[in-house]
């Protein structure tokens, strides 16, 4: 695939800052961005063992087939615009299965 064009691009300015703004889309919302590191260590600081991660691709909101796509709907579906991260309590991961 080419080089995307510059309109396209996504701009990452202090990844690590704490940052809250307002979102119209989706109905309106806050949104909150901290950095991976800042969720991980809230697990774990609360007695969280992590049991898996992933990062689903974005896929355009149609049905489609792949080789229909945009340009644009192939490019964005190779950046991840979210993460799930598996987890079970320390405790429960550690207890002894009753019988």
């Amino acid at each position: 695939m080419e080089v995307p064009p510059r309109s396209w691009t996504r701009s990452v300015g202090g990844y690590l800052d704490y940052e809250t703004w307002d979102i119209e889309s989706f109905g309106g919302h806050r949104h909150y961005h901290r950095p991976l590191t800042w969720y991980v260590q809230q697990l774990l600081d609360h007695g969280f063992v992590i049991t898996g991660i992933d990062e689903p691709a974005t896929l355009p909101r149609h049905s489609r087939p792949p080789q229909d796509w945009t340009d644009y709907e192939r490019w964005f579906s190779r950046i991840p615009t979210m993460m799930t991260i598996a987890c079970q309590h320390a405790a429960a991961a550690t207890s002894t299965p009753r019988t």
